[in-house]
C-alpha cells in the first residue's frame, strides 16, 4: 500500500530544461559589418565637415588677408606726390646724390621686378611724398639762414630729408641739425649732404631763395611695397620705408602672398599697363610732364595679388590660392 501511494505521487511528466539560445558566426560577421558601416558613415561625415571648416577658414584668412594688405597699400598710393604746397610745384633738389628723393616729382614708380627687394616675376612700388611732419616757419632773411619753424618743439631729426616750400617755389634738403633742433641747418654735410648752403629755386631759375612767412616745412617720406621670401620658407608682401633719409630693410605686412602684379592707367587711356610699358611711352596729351616725369601721368593702379591659405584643402590638395584685384586712384596726379 505505501509503496502505491509513492508511486502515485511521482509526477507523470519531465519538464523541459532551458536551453541558452547564441549568436552563429554568420550572424556576428552581419553584425560587425553593420557597426563598421556606421561608424564609417560617421567618420566620412567628420571628415567632411572638418575639412569644410579648414576650408572656410583658409578662405576668410586669404579675404582678410588681402583687405589688410589692400587698405594698407591704398593709404600709402594715395599719398603719392602729396605735398603740402600742392603738387603741381617742382621741387629743386640740392642733394649730393640722386636717390629716391628726386621721384617726389612723379610721386610713384613701378617696377617689375625691384633688384634687391622683390622675388623674382614679381612687381613692387615705391611712393614718394612730401606730407609728414609740416611746420609752418618764420620769414628767412637770407637764402643761408637756418629754418626755424613756429612751434616751440618739433619731431626733426638730423639726416632728415625734407622739403621746404612756397606756392611759388620748392626745395628738398638735407637737415644737418641736432635731433628736434629749434633752428634747422642745411650745411654741406653728412650723407648724401647738400651740395650747397643756399636753398635754390627751379622757378627762380636756380638761384637761392629766402622763404617768406607763408612757407611751409615737411618731411619727404618714401615706401616701397613688394613682394619677397620670408623666413618660413614662404613668401609675403613686404613695406620698406625711409629712416633718416635712407630706405630701410622691409617690414613683413601680410604673410600667404605668393605674387604681386601691377598696371598703370595714365591719363586718357583706357587700358593698363605695365611699368615697362610706362617707362617707353611717350608722354600723353593732357599730361604736363618730361620723359623723366613721366609717372607723374600715372592715373591709378590696379593691384593685383595672388595670396594662399595655410591648409591643403584646394584642387587635388594643393593650399587653396585666390588672386583678387583692387584698384586705387592717385587723387595728387595731376593737380
Amino acid at each position: 500500500m505505501i509503496l502505491l501511494a509513492l508511486r502515485s505521487r511521482r509526477p507523470t511528466s519531465t519538464p523541459p530544461r532551458s536551453r541558452m539560445s547564441g549568436l552563429s558566426l554568420i550572424e556576428m560577421m552581419i553584425a560587425l559589418v553593420l557597426g563598421l558601416l556606421v561608424v564609417a558613415a560617421a567618420g566620412s561625415i567628420f571628415q567632411a565637415n572638418k575639412n569644410t571648416f579648414k576650408a572656410t577658414e583658409s578662405l576668410g584668412r586669404v579675404q582678410e588677408n588681402s583687405r589688410l594688405a589692400f587698405e594698407l597699400m591704398t593709404r600709402d598710393i594715395r599719398e603719392a606726390r602729396g605735398s603740402a604746397c600742392g603738387s603741381s610745384i617742382i621741387p629743386d633738389t640740392m642733394l649730393n646724390s640722386t636717390s629716391w628723393w628726386n621721384d617726389l616729382p612723379n610721386g610713384i614708380v613701378g617696377y617689375d621686378t625691384l633688384t634687391g627687394y622683390s622675388a623674382a616675376g614679381t612687381d613692387a612700388i615705391r611712393i614718394v611724398s612730401a606730407t609728414g611732419d609740416t611746420y609752418a616757419i618764420n620769414a628767412m632773411t637770407a637764402s643761408t639762414d637756418n629754418i626755424t619753424p613756429t612751434a616751440t618743439t618739433n619731431d626733426i631729426l638730423k639726416s632728415d630729408i625734407l622739403q621746404i616750400c612756397d606756392f611759388q617755389c620748392a626745395t628738398i634738403f638735407q637737415s644737418t641739425s641736432a635731433n628736434n633742433a629749434t633752428a634747422i641747418a642745411h650745411a654741406k654735410s653728412g650723407t648724401p649732404g647738400n651740395s650747397d648752403t643756399s636753398l635754390n629755386c627751379a622757378a627762380k631759375g636756380g638761384a637761392g631763395y629766402a622763404y617768406g612767412v607763408n612757407a611751409v616745412l615737411s618731411e619727404v617720406s618714401a615706401e616701397q611695397w613688394y613682394v619677397a621670401n620670408n623666413t618660413v620658407g614662404g613668401k609675403s608682401l613686404y613695406r620698406a620705408q625711409v629712416l633718416k633719409g635712407v630706405l630701410t630693410a622691409g617690414q613683413e605686412i601680410v604673410e600667404g602672398v605668393t605674387d604681386m602684379q601691377l598696371t598703370y592707367l595714365m591719363t586718357g587711356g583706357t587700358a593698363y599697363q605695365t611699368a615697362t610699358d610706362i617707362a617707353a611711352d611717350a608722354v600723353p596729351a593732357g599730361c604736363t610732364a618730361t620723359t623723366a616725369t613721366i609717372w607723374k601721368c600715372v592715373v591709378a593702379v590696379r593691384i593685383d595679388l595672388t595670396l594662399q591659405g595655410t591648409d591643403k584643402v584646394g584642387t587635388n590638395g594643393e593650399l587653396l590660392s585666390r588672386t583678387l584685384s583692387h584698384v586705387v586712384y592717385l587723387r595728387n596726379q595731376n593737380l
